[in-house]
């Protein structure tokens, strides 16, 4: 099983137990994308989720993302919404869509 395998298994156990007051939902610039590794570095403007978990200054940030296919078709310079959740400590990208700007 890769890494990126487990983290996807390991987030639908936790999603199942969840709550929405625990994620973020926000926009961003991806500044590069590294399949290899399972991340994706955004710029972000301040975010933070209602439970108040997860709370952020704008910055560009690397981010893991839950599974590789959130990466799928994302590139650098792509205007996005996304969608990240505290997992095992760390926030990571579950969600992300291509928008126009």
């Amino acid at each position: 099983m890769t890494s990126i395998e487990w983290l996807s298994r390991m987030e639908q156990i936790e999603l199942s137990r969840g709550s929405m007051a625990d994620h973020v939902h926000a926009e961003g610039t991806v500044r590069a994308v590294d399949p290899g590794s399972g991340t994706v570095t955004i710029l972000h403007p301040e975010i933070g989720s209602a439970d108040k978990s997860i709370w952020m200054p704008s910055m560009t940030m690397v981010f893991h993302v839950s599974r590789s296919e959130v990466l799928r078709g994302v590139k650098a310079g792509d205007n996005v919404r996304f969608e990240a959740t505290r997992r095992r400590g760390a926030v990571m990208v579950t969600h992300i869509t291509k928008i126009g700007r």
